[in-house]
């Protein structure tokens, strides 16, 4: 048998099962008195090719005479990070779905402050 004539064999012996039916599964986080969590009410977006970070700080309600000398010589103010979390594209349209659907469950339920 020729090596073109194998091939073919073997081939023909490699057909594909059809698939199961995968059923959706919905992930439910467990929230106890042990998950860190953070207040926090500034975030940045960051972004590489494969991955998307929001770092968060929680700017303080008032700054120190430092953080002020600084904010007037360089127009900034350097604040640690409070947390940073890196998400795989995958999930952004996802969260940009929720964060949408919970702001306007807010805006309908909820007197909105004018900020």
């Amino acid at each position: 048998m020729t090596k073109a004539k194998k091939s073919q064999r073997v081939k023909k012996e490699k057909v594909a099962q059809p698939l199961q039916e995968v059923k959706q599964i919905a992930v439910a986080p467990i929230i106890s008195d042990n998950v860190p969590w953070f207040y926090v009410n500034y975030v940045e977006v960051n972004q590489s090719q494969f991955e998307t970070a929001l770092t968060a700080v929680r700017m303080p309600p008032k700054f120190t005479p430092e953080q002020l000398a600084e904010a007037q010589d360089t127009g900034k103010i350097e604040i640690e990070a409070t947390v940073q979390l890196v998400l795989p594209k995958s999930v952004i349209p996802s969260l940009i779905e929720a964060l949408i659907l919970q702001e306007e469950f807010n805006e309908k339920h909820f007197k909105t402050l004018d900020i």
